[in-house]
C-alpha cells in the first residue's frame, strides 16, 4: 500500500470520526445520565455491602443466588406499583436484611396494596419454578438447591406480618371486613414476630416488629373511633371556652355545650355562650387540637365533606356525623378479595410444594454444601 493511499485512508477515518463525534457525545451523555441515576442514593454501594454481608455469613455463591432472587422478587413489586401509576425510586438492597422496593407515594387504595404485595411472591414463584424445571430435567443438585432457597425466601415473605408481603396482602383484606378485625390481624402479626424473635433469635424480626408497630399506629389513626373523638372534643371545648374568661364570668360545662348544640338555649347563658363565642373558640384553636385521636388527612377529608370545621364539630358532638369513605380506607370489593385470596393461596401452595420437593431430594443436599463451603 502506497503512502498516498495510507494518508487518504487516515484522512477518511478522521473525517468519519469528526462526523460521528456529536452522535458519540450524545450516546456517552445518555450512558452517563443512566449511570448517575443508578448510582443515585448509593444503590451500587448498598448492593455491594449486601453482597459482602451474605458472603460473610455464607459464601459468594449463596450471596449471588439470594440477591438475584430478591431482586426479581422486588422487581415484581416495582412492576405492580407502576401498573397502578405510582412513582418509584427502584430497588434498594439492605445489608443483612435483603432489599426493598421503594415508592415515592403511599398506596392509592387497599386493593392496590394487596396486589402489589402479591406480585413480589408471584415473580419469585416464576424464578423458583424455572430453577425447579432445570433440576427436574437435568437432576442438577445446584438447581435443586437454588429452587429450595428461592422457595424458602418467598415463603418467608408470605408470613402474615407487616411489612412483609403476607401482611401487605392479608391486612387490607381484614380491614375491608372490619376495621377492628384488621387491627387485630396486625396485632397478631406483631405477636408472631415477637415469638419468632424469642424462639429462633432472628434479629430481623425485631426490626419487623418496630416497623409493624408504627404501621399499626398509622392504621389506627386512619380508623378513628368517633365516640372517643367526640369525648376529646368535649374536653378541649370546655377548656377553650373557659380560657378567655375565668369563673365566675364564664363557666362552660359539657352539659351546656351539648344543650347549646341541641338548641336548648335556656340551659346555657345567652350572654356568655352563644353561636359567636362557640365558633370563635373553634377558630382560635385553629384545628390543631382537633387532630387528637384523628389523623390530619382524615380530618381534612371530613372538613371538605361538611364544608367547614364547625360543621364537623357540631355533627360529631350531636352524634349525627357519618365519616366518608376515602379511597385509602374504602373496603376492597368482594370479587377482588376473592381473586387476590385465590392467587395468594395458589402461590403459597406452589412455593411450598417446590421447596419441599427440592429440599428433601438427596441431590439438593449437595447444593446446600456448595452454598456453605
Amino acid at each position: 500500500m502506497t503512502t498516498e493511499k495510507k494518508s487518504a485512508q487516515s484522512g477518511g477515518l478522521i473525517v468519519l470520526f469528526i462526523k460521528l463525534l456529536p452522535k458519540l457525545g450524545a450516546l456517552f451523555s445518555k450512558i452517563f445520565t443512566v449511570l448517575i441515576k443508578v448510582l443515585k442514593g448509593g444503590k451500587i454501594a448498598m448492593a455491594g455491602a449486601t453482597f459482602a454481608s451474605y458472603s460473610l455469613i455464607f459464601n459468594w455463591k449463596f450471596a449471588l443466588t439470594i440477591m438475584v432472587g430478591i431482586f426479581i422478587h422486588e422487581l415484581g413489586h416495582i412492576r405492580a406499583m407502576k401498573a397502578y401509576g405510582m412513582k418509584t425510586k427502584g430497588v434498594y438492597f439492605l445489608p443483612f436484611l435483603g432489599a426493598a422496593a421503594v415508592a415515592e407515594e403511599d398506596f392509592p387504595d387497599r386493593k392496590a396494596e394487596t396486589v402489589i404485595g402479591l406480585w413480589g411472591p408471584v415473580y419469585g414463584l416464576i424464578t423458583t419454578m424455572i430453577a425447579f424445571a432445570i433440576y427436574a430435567q437435568t437432576g442438577s443438585p445446584l438447581a435443586a438447591g437454588i429452587a429450595a432457597w428461592l422457595g424458602t425466601l418467598n415463603l418467608f415473605n408470605l408470613l402474615p406480618i407487616k411489612p412483609l408481603d403476607g401482611g401487605r396482602i392479608l391486612v387490607p383484606i381484614a380491614l375491608s371486613i372490619s376495621p377492628r378485625f384488621g387491627l387485630s390481624v396486625m396485632a397478631f402479626g406483631m405477636v408472631l414476630a415477637v415469638y419468632i424473635l424469642l424462639k429462633f433469635h432472628m434479629s430481623l424480626f425485631g426490626l419487623l416488629l418496630i416497623i409493624g408497630f408504627f404501621e399499626f399506629l398509622g392504621e389506627r389513626r386512619r380508623q378513628p373511633d368517633i365516640e372517643i373523638f367526640r369525648k376529646n372534643l368535649i374536653t378541649v371545648l370546655v377548656k377553650e371556652l373557659n380560657d378567655p374568661m375565668p369563673p365566675p364570668f364564664r363557666v362552660v360545662t359539657e352539659e351546656n355545650i351539648l344543650a347549646f348544640l341541641m338548641g336548648i338555649k335556656e340551659r346555657s347563658d345567652p350572654e356568655t355562650f352563644d353561636d359567636f363565642t362557640f365558633i370563635a373558640a373553634l377558630k382560635a384553636g385553629n384545628i390543631g387540637w382537633l387532630q387528637k385521636g384523628c389523623a390530619p388527612e382524615i380530618l381534612r377529608t371530613w372538613i371538605e365533606q361538611e364544608g367547614s370545621c364547625e360543621q364537623v364539630v357540631r355533627k360529631v358532638l350531636n352524634r349525627t356525623f357519618q365519616p366518608p369513605q376515602t379511597p385509602r380506607t374504602a373496603p376492597i370489593p368482594f370479587k377482588d378479595v376473592a381473586i387476590v385470596a385465590a392467587g395468594s393461596l395458589i402461590t403459597f401452595g406452589l412455593l411450598a410444594t417446590i421447596t419441599y420437593l427440592s429440599g428433601i431430594d438427596p441431590a439438593s443436599q449437595a447444593a446446600f454444601k456448595v452454598f456453605s463451603e
